[in-house]
Protein backbone atom coordinates (compact mmCIF):
# COMPACT_ATOMS: atom_id res chain seq x y z
CA UNK A 1 0.00 0.00 0.00
CA UNK A 2 1.33 3.44 -0.91
CA UNK A 3 0.14 7.03 -1.21
CA UNK A 4 -0.54 6.63 -4.93
CA UNK A 5 -2.91 3.75 -4.25
CA UNK A 6 -4.76 5.89 -1.71
CA UNK A 7 -5.00 8.85 -4.09
CA UNK A 8 -6.39 6.63 -6.82
CA UNK A 9 -8.85 5.09 -4.35
CA UNK A 10 -10.14 8.53 -3.29
CA UNK A 11 -10.62 9.53 -6.93
CA UNK A 12 -12.62 6.38 -7.71
CA UNK A 13 -14.66 6.91 -4.53
CA UNK A 14 -15.49 10.46 -5.62
CA UNK A 15 -16.45 9.48 -9.16
CA UNK A 16 -17.95 6.03 -8.40
CA UNK A 17 -16.87 5.18 -11.93
CA UNK A 18 -13.60 3.62 -13.10
CA UNK A 19 -14.08 5.25 -16.50
CA UNK A 20 -14.44 8.79 -15.14
CA UNK A 21 -11.75 8.31 -12.50
CA UNK A 22 -9.28 7.01 -15.10
CA UNK A 23 -9.93 10.08 -17.25
CA UNK A 24 -9.28 12.38 -14.29
CA UNK A 25 -6.05 10.56 -13.48
CA UNK A 26 -4.89 10.20 -17.11
CA UNK A 27 -4.29 6.46 -16.72
CA UNK A 28 -5.92 3.38 -18.21
CA UNK A 29 -8.92 1.75 -16.54
CA UNK A 30 -6.94 -1.49 -16.28
CA UNK A 31 -4.08 0.22 -14.45
CA UNK A 32 -6.53 1.95 -12.11
CA UNK A 33 -8.36 -1.31 -11.42
CA UNK A 34 -5.02 -2.95 -10.55
CA UNK A 35 -4.27 -0.24 -7.98
CA UNK A 36 -7.66 -0.73 -6.32
CA UNK A 37 -7.22 -4.51 -6.33
CA UNK A 38 -3.87 -4.10 -4.57
CA UNK A 39 -5.55 -2.07 -1.84
CA UNK A 40 -8.30 -4.64 -1.43
CA UNK A 41 -5.70 -7.41 -1.23
CA UNK A 42 -3.64 -5.42 1.29
CA UNK A 43 -6.63 -4.88 3.60
CA UNK A 44 -8.23 -8.23 2.83
CA UNK A 45 -11.68 -6.75 2.19
CA UNK A 46 -13.73 -5.40 -0.69
CA UNK A 47 -13.82 -1.60 -0.91
CA UNK A 48 -16.32 -1.23 -3.76
CA UNK A 49 -19.55 -2.90 -4.76
CA UNK A 50 -18.92 -3.06 -8.50
CA UNK A 51 -22.58 -3.45 -9.42
CA UNK A 52 -24.71 -0.87 -11.21
CA UNK A 53 -24.66 1.71 -9.81
CA UNK A 54 -21.19 1.37 -8.30
CA UNK A 55 -21.01 2.05 -4.55
CA UNK A 56 -18.59 2.05 -1.64
CA UNK A 57 -18.83 -0.85 0.79
CA UNK A 58 -18.87 -0.13 4.52
CA UNK A 59 -15.12 -0.79 4.54
CA UNK A 60 -14.68 1.55 1.59
CA UNK A 61 -16.53 4.34 3.40
CA UNK A 62 -14.30 3.89 6.44
CA UNK A 63 -11.11 3.91 4.35
CA UNK A 64 -12.26 7.01 2.46
CA UNK A 65 -12.47 9.02 5.69
CA UNK A 66 -8.98 7.97 6.75
CA UNK A 67 -7.46 8.23 3.26
CA UNK A 68 -8.51 11.88 2.93
CA UNK A 69 -6.93 12.68 6.30
CA UNK A 70 -3.73 10.80 5.43
CA UNK A 71 -3.36 12.57 2.08
CA UNK A 72 -3.97 15.99 3.65
CA UNK A 73 -1.33 15.29 6.30
CA UNK A 74 1.09 14.07 3.63
CA UNK A 75 0.57 17.27 1.67
CA UNK A 76 1.06 19.45 4.76
CA UNK A 77 4.27 17.59 5.65
CA UNK A 78 5.60 18.18 2.14
CA UNK A 79 4.66 21.85 2.35
CA UNK A 80 6.35 22.37 5.70
CA UNK A 81 9.51 20.57 4.60
CA UNK A 82 9.49 22.56 1.37
CA UNK A 83 9.38 25.80 3.36
CA UNK A 84 12.33 24.61 5.45
CA UNK A 85 14.24 23.80 2.26
CA UNK A 86 14.56 27.49 1.32
CA UNK A 87 11.13 27.80 -0.34
CA UNK A 88 12.60 26.33 -3.53
CA UNK A 89 9.26 24.93 -4.69
CA UNK A 90 5.69 25.01 -3.43
CA UNK A 91 2.05 24.55 -4.36
CA UNK A 92 -0.88 26.85 -3.66
CA UNK A 93 -4.51 26.00 -4.40
CA UNK A 94 -6.94 28.93 -4.47
CA UNK A 95 -10.72 28.61 -4.38
CA UNK A 96 -12.77 31.44 -5.87
CA UNK A 97 -16.15 31.91 -7.58
CA UNK A 98 -15.77 32.02 -11.36
CA UNK A 99 -16.89 35.60 -12.02
CA UNK A 100 -15.08 36.99 -8.99
CA UNK A 101 -11.93 35.28 -10.16
CA UNK A 102 -12.20 37.02 -13.51
CA UNK A 103 -12.35 40.38 -11.75
CA UNK A 104 -9.84 39.86 -8.93
CA UNK A 105 -7.24 37.30 -9.98
CA UNK A 106 -5.56 39.33 -12.76
CA UNK A 107 -4.68 41.92 -10.11
CA UNK A 108 -3.15 39.28 -7.81
CA UNK A 109 -1.76 36.34 -9.73
CA UNK A 110 0.53 38.11 -12.20
CA UNK A 111 2.55 40.05 -9.57
CA UNK A 112 2.55 37.00 -7.29
CA UNK A 113 3.80 34.72 -10.06
CA UNK A 114 6.51 37.20 -11.02
CA UNK A 115 7.76 37.40 -7.44
CA UNK A 116 7.42 33.67 -6.68
CA UNK A 117 7.72 31.77 -9.98
CA UNK A 118 8.61 28.58 -8.09
CA UNK A 119 5.07 28.33 -6.66
CA UNK A 120 2.76 26.09 -8.67
CA UNK A 121 -0.67 27.72 -8.68
CA UNK A 122 -3.94 25.80 -8.91
CA UNK A 123 -7.54 27.07 -9.05
CA UNK A 124 -10.75 25.55 -7.75
CA UNK A 125 -13.70 27.47 -9.20
CA UNK A 126 -17.38 27.18 -8.35
CA UNK A 127 -20.18 28.80 -6.39
CA UNK A 128 -19.60 30.29 -2.95
CA UNK A 129 -20.98 27.14 -1.29
CA UNK A 130 -18.87 24.86 -3.51
CA UNK A 131 -15.56 26.57 -2.78
CA UNK A 132 -16.40 26.74 0.94
CA UNK A 133 -17.00 22.99 0.94
CA UNK A 134 -13.70 22.51 -0.93
CA UNK A 135 -11.92 24.47 1.81
CA UNK A 136 -13.56 22.43 4.57
CA UNK A 137 -12.54 19.20 2.80
CA UNK A 138 -8.92 20.35 2.47
CA UNK A 139 -9.11 20.60 -1.32
CA UNK A 140 -7.97 24.24 -1.28
CA UNK A 141 -5.43 26.15 0.79
CA UNK A 142 -7.59 29.26 0.87
CA UNK A 143 -10.71 30.77 -0.65
CA UNK A 144 -11.55 34.32 -1.67
CA UNK A 145 -15.12 35.54 -1.40
CA UNK A 146 -17.85 36.25 1.11
CA UNK A 147 -16.86 35.66 4.73
CA UNK A 148 -18.03 32.12 5.76
CA UNK A 149 -18.95 33.19 9.30
CA UNK A 150 -20.89 30.02 10.17
CA UNK A 151 -17.80 27.79 10.29
CA UNK A 152 -15.75 28.16 13.51
CA UNK A 153 -12.86 26.14 12.06
CA UNK A 154 -12.30 28.80 9.38
CA UNK A 155 -10.24 31.96 9.92
CA UNK A 156 -11.01 34.92 7.66
CA UNK A 157 -9.08 38.10 6.90
CA UNK A 158 -11.24 40.90 5.55
CA UNK A 159 -10.11 42.60 2.35
CA UNK A 160 -12.89 45.13 1.77
CA UNK A 161 -16.61 45.75 2.08
CA UNK A 162 -18.63 44.73 -0.98
CA UNK A 163 -21.16 47.34 -2.09
CA UNK A 164 -23.72 47.19 -4.89
CA UNK A 165 -24.87 49.57 -7.59
CA UNK A 166 -28.02 49.62 -9.70
CA UNK A 167 -27.12 49.36 -13.40
CA UNK A 168 -29.62 51.27 -15.54
CA UNK A 169 -29.59 51.68 -19.35
CA UNK A 170 -29.36 55.39 -20.16
CA UNK A 171 -32.24 55.32 -22.67
CA UNK A 172 -34.52 53.48 -20.27
CA UNK A 173 -33.65 55.86 -17.45
CA UNK A 174 -34.37 58.91 -19.60
CA UNK A 175 -37.69 57.46 -20.71
CA UNK A 176 -38.83 56.65 -17.18
CA UNK A 177 -37.75 60.01 -15.76
CA UNK A 178 -39.63 61.84 -18.52
CA UNK A 179 -42.77 59.79 -17.89
CA UNK A 180 -42.73 60.35 -14.13
CA UNK A 181 -41.28 63.85 -14.03
CA UNK A 182 -38.76 62.77 -11.40
CA UNK A 183 -35.13 63.85 -11.23
CA UNK A 184 -32.16 61.50 -11.23
CA UNK A 185 -31.36 60.60 -7.61
CA UNK A 186 -28.14 62.00 -6.18
CA UNK A 187 -26.23 59.51 -4.09
CA UNK A 188 -27.43 56.08 -2.94
CA UNK A 189 -31.02 55.19 -3.82
CA UNK A 190 -33.44 52.53 -2.53
CA UNK A 191 -34.52 49.76 -4.88
CA UNK A 192 -38.15 50.87 -4.46
CA UNK A 193 -37.39 53.97 -6.49
CA UNK A 194 -37.14 51.70 -9.54
CA UNK A 195 -40.20 49.52 -8.91
CA UNK A 196 -41.63 50.37 -12.35
CA UNK A 197 -38.48 49.28 -14.22
CA UNK A 198 -37.99 45.83 -15.78
CA UNK A 199 -35.38 43.81 -13.87
CA UNK A 200 -32.82 41.22 -14.89
CA UNK A 201 -31.78 39.24 -11.82
CA UNK A 202 -29.18 36.66 -10.99
CA UNK A 203 -30.64 33.31 -9.91
CA UNK A 204 -31.99 33.23 -6.37
CA UNK A 205 -29.53 30.56 -5.17
CA UNK A 206 -26.57 32.85 -5.94
CA UNK A 207 -25.35 35.35 -3.37
CA UNK A 208 -26.23 38.38 -5.51
CA UNK A 209 -29.62 36.91 -6.36
CA UNK A 210 -30.43 36.44 -2.67
CA UNK A 211 -29.35 40.00 -1.89
CA UNK A 212 -31.65 41.29 -4.64
CA UNK A 213 -34.59 39.29 -3.26
CA UNK A 214 -33.92 40.38 0.32
CA UNK A 215 -33.60 43.99 -0.78
CA UNK A 216 -36.96 43.88 -2.58
CA UNK A 217 -38.62 42.15 0.38
CA UNK A 218 -37.30 44.78 2.78
CA UNK A 219 -38.80 47.44 0.52
CA UNK A 220 -42.16 45.57 0.32
CA UNK A 221 -41.70 45.48 -3.42
CA UNK A 222 -42.46 42.81 -5.99
CA UNK A 223 -40.04 43.47 -8.88
CA UNK A 224 -41.01 42.99 -12.51
CA UNK A 225 -38.37 40.36 -13.38
CA UNK A 226 -38.24 39.75 -17.12
CA UNK A 227 -35.25 37.39 -17.05
CA UNK A 228 -33.28 35.32 -14.55
CA UNK A 229 -29.74 34.10 -15.25
CA UNK A 230 -26.95 32.25 -13.45
CA UNK A 231 -24.32 34.61 -14.85
CA UNK A 232 -23.77 38.01 -13.27
CA UNK A 233 -22.04 39.32 -16.39
CA UNK A 234 -25.07 38.35 -18.47
CA UNK A 235 -27.18 40.58 -16.20
CA UNK A 236 -24.85 43.52 -16.79
CA UNK A 237 -24.49 42.85 -20.52
CA UNK A 238 -28.27 42.83 -20.99
CA UNK A 239 -28.56 46.04 -19.01
CA UNK A 240 -25.93 47.62 -21.26
CA UNK A 241 -27.99 46.84 -24.39
CA UNK A 242 -31.11 48.28 -22.76
CA UNK A 243 -33.15 45.19 -21.88
CA UNK A 244 -33.62 46.03 -18.20
CA UNK A 245 -31.89 47.05 -15.00
CA UNK A 246 -29.94 44.94 -12.51
CA UNK A 247 -27.87 45.17 -9.36
CA UNK A 248 -24.18 44.33 -9.44
CA UNK A 249 -21.27 44.33 -6.96
CA UNK A 250 -19.04 47.34 -7.54
CA UNK A 251 -15.98 45.07 -7.69
CA UNK A 252 -17.10 43.83 -11.10
CA UNK A 253 -18.26 47.20 -12.41
CA UNK A 254 -14.85 48.71 -11.70
CA UNK A 255 -12.86 45.82 -13.14
CA UNK A 256 -11.10 46.79 -16.36
CA UNK A 257 -10.64 43.11 -17.21
CA UNK A 258 -14.42 42.63 -17.37
CA UNK A 259 -15.99 45.88 -18.51
CA UNK A 260 -14.54 48.61 -20.68
CA UNK A 261 -15.29 52.28 -19.99
CA UNK A 262 -17.08 52.65 -23.32
CA UNK A 263 -19.37 49.79 -22.34
CA UNK A 264 -20.27 51.42 -19.04
CA UNK A 265 -20.95 54.70 -20.84
CA UNK A 266 -24.20 53.09 -22.03
CA UNK A 267 -25.53 52.81 -18.48
CA UNK A 268 -25.97 54.91 -15.36
CA UNK A 269 -24.65 53.49 -12.08
CA UNK A 270 -26.52 54.45 -8.93
CA UNK A 271 -25.27 53.16 -5.54
CA UNK A 272 -27.82 50.84 -3.95
CA UNK A 273 -29.06 52.06 -0.57
CA UNK A 274 -29.27 48.73 1.24
CA UNK A 275 -26.70 48.45 4.06
CA UNK A 276 -27.91 44.94 4.98
CA UNK A 277 -26.71 43.80 1.55
CA UNK A 278 -23.11 44.86 2.15
CA UNK A 279 -20.79 41.98 3.05
CA UNK A 280 -17.10 41.57 3.76
CA UNK A 281 -14.97 40.01 1.04
CA UNK A 282 -12.24 38.00 2.69
CA UNK A 283 -9.46 35.46 2.35
CA UNK A 284 -10.32 32.39 4.41
CA UNK A 285 -8.30 29.34 5.44
CA UNK A 286 -8.56 26.51 7.98
CA UNK A 287 -7.28 27.40 11.45
CA UNK A 288 -5.73 24.01 12.19
CA UNK A 289 -3.96 23.61 8.85
CA UNK A 290 -0.27 24.39 8.35
CA UNK A 291 0.16 27.80 6.72
CA UNK A 292 2.88 27.62 4.13
CA UNK A 293 5.09 30.51 3.16
CA UNK A 294 3.36 30.46 -0.24
CA UNK A 295 0.04 31.01 1.52
CA UNK A 296 1.36 33.74 3.80
CA UNK A 297 2.97 35.63 0.92
CA UNK A 298 -0.23 35.37 -1.13
CA UNK A 299 -2.30 36.77 1.74
CA UNK A 300 0.12 39.66 2.22
CA UNK A 301 0.12 40.63 -1.46
CA UNK A 302 -3.66 40.30 -1.76
CA UNK A 303 -4.27 42.50 1.28
CA UNK A 304 -1.89 45.12 -0.08
CA UNK A 305 -3.57 45.06 -3.49
CA UNK A 306 -7.15 45.38 -2.33
CA UNK A 307 -6.72 47.57 0.73
CA UNK A 308 -5.07 50.20 -1.49
CA UNK A 309 -7.46 49.56 -4.39
CA UNK A 310 -10.54 50.11 -2.21
CA UNK A 311 -9.22 53.14 -0.32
Amino acid sequence: MNFLNLQYFVTVAEELSFTNAAKRLYISQQSLSNHISKLETYYGIKLFDRGIPMALTEAGQALLRHAKTILIQKREAEQELGDIANFSSANLTIGIPVTRGTAMLPLILLPYHKKFPQVNLHLVEGTTSQITEALLQGATDLIIGYHPIEFPQVHSINLYRETYSIVIPNDLLTEKLQNTGRDLPKGPAPISLFKDFPFIMQSAHTFSGKIFQDCCSAANMTPHVILETENLLTCVSLAVVGMGICICPDTFLHSTTLLKSETLSEVTLIPLDYPAGQYDISISYLKNKYRTRALKEFITMTRQTFSSDQS
